[in-house]
Parts: structure tokens; sequence; C-alpha cells
């Protein structure tokens, strides 16, 4: 058994369990675990790989529902000002086009 299955990421100051994080990325795009595991240190990335392959396969509903868990985490953490998240909208207000 992993002992990365025990740990809890601290993401700003909120807990993710490894193990909701290992089943969401199970179900992601390559692109979107590629992305994930460029933004961590490559022990905790080697860790998460690691949780993954000892979950085995899963079903599709398990890694969505940690998908949502994680999902609301995010959310929360931008509801609390803790992260933010930039919309199109936004960057489109925020640097306006330059007439030529």
């Amino acid at each position: 058994m992993s002992f990365a299955l025990y740990l809890r990421w601290k993401i700003n100051g909120e807990y993710l369990d490894s193990q909701e994080l290992a089943k969401a990325l199970k179900a992601a795009d390559a692109k979107v675990q590629d992305k994930i595991f460029r933004n961590m240190t490559e022990s905790a990335a080697g860790m998460l790989k690691e949780d993954m392959e000892y979950l085995g396969p899963i079903r599709l509903g398990e890694a969505e529902r940690s998908q949502h868990t994680i999902v609301a985490v995010i959310r929360h953490m931008e509801d609390t000002g803790k992260i933010v998240i930039p919309r199109a909208i936004e960057k489109k207000l925020a640097s306006p086009q330059l007439p030529c």
C-alpha cells in the first residue's frame, strides 16, 4: 500500500485527500494530468502517479464524484478570496485593445 494514500494535500489552507485527486485524475485527459504533474514537485507527482496505479480500475462515476469534490474545493477557495480565477470576460476588461 502506498504511503501517499494517507497524505492530504494542503492547497491555500484547504485540505484535499490524495485519494480524491488520484481518482479524479484517473478519468482526466492526459493534458490535464500533465498540467497537474508539472505544477507539483517531482516527488509529489511521483507519489500521486503511484497512488493512481495502486487504485487500479475505478468506475467512471467514482472518478467524476472526485472531480466534483475538487471543483467544490476550488470554488470555495475562490468564494472566500483565497484564489482568483481569471475569466475570459475579465481579461478583455482588464486589457483593453489599443487603437492602431
